[in-house]
């Protein structure tokens, strides 16, 4: 759990406008993934581009969040 608090100081310190976009869109398409609640014809198309913009917008989160947590240097 230690490594989990550790890494995610490093990377608050470490990140920019950039990735709390990312993370943001990346929300967000969860979000429209999870809640749409529109006409049946058109959840699926809505469904694929939300999961589209999920996944792309995740995987650099992800491995800037892994490349920060196994960096071993110190945020001070």
């Amino acid at each position: 759990m230690d490594w989990f608090l550790q890494t995610e100081k490093k990377y608050l310190w470490r990140s920019d406008w950039k990735d709390w976009m990312l993370v943001r869109f990346c929300l967000f398409a969860l979000g429209m993934m999870t809640g749409v609640l529109i006409h049946k014809k058109a959840k699926k198309p809505v469904f694929v581009g939300a999961l589209l913009a999920f996944v792309a917008t995740v995987i650099p989160v992800v491995y800037k969040y892994i490349k920060v947590g196994t960096d071993n240097t110190q945020i001070y």
